[in-house]
């Protein structure tokens, strides 16, 4: 009996661990509800070790009246050299069964969504990544913010 709750103790202990790992950047823009095709959200992030393989992901909180199963966003990656990268994404927010994803209650979800997997960047310096609403409507309702964090990822 005491061999179970001291092996159940230590579980506990490394589940714990492993939840509270702490974010290498952390920025959350919030939107009141609206999100126009004018307003990028703008993070700046300082990269000052090029040997750490890292994790990006975007936290959304969304409406449960959101129109759409899934969200566009076309991602903008400025290198400290100046150069741009862009990708068009489309970020799932339902199952595809109309079951709305992440932690939900009553009135809304927030869903965590990993943008990049262990990836590591190639210069030092300020990187600035522009997230653009790119969906099918100017003004996209129900998305109340967005959060960008960079993790050292997991070996």
């Amino acid at each position: 009996m005491k061999k179970s709750i001291y092996i159940s103790f230590i579980f506990c202990c490394i589940l714990l661990t492993q939840c509270s790992i702490s974010p290498q950047y952390s920025k959350k823009i919030e939107l009141d509800g609206v999100w126009s095709y004018s307003n990028a959200l703008e993070y700046k992030l300082n990269i000052d070790q090029l040997e750490t393989t890292y994790d990006l992901v975007l936290s959304l909180n969304y409406g449960l009246d959101f129109s759409y199963q899934n969200l566009y966003v076309n991602i903008l990656t400025q290198n400290p050299n100046g150069t741009v990268s862009e990708d068009l994404l489309s970020l799932n927010l339902t199952n595809g069964s109309g079951f709305f994803l992440g932690d939900c209650n009553s009135s809304t979800c927030t869903i965590d969504i990993l943008l990049r997997e262990k990836f590591k960047f190639k210069e030092k310096g300020e990187y600035l990544i522009s997230i653009e609403q790119h969906g099918r409507e100017e003004n996209l309702q129900s998305i109340y913010s967005a959060k960008l964090q960079l993790f050292q990822a997991e070996k």
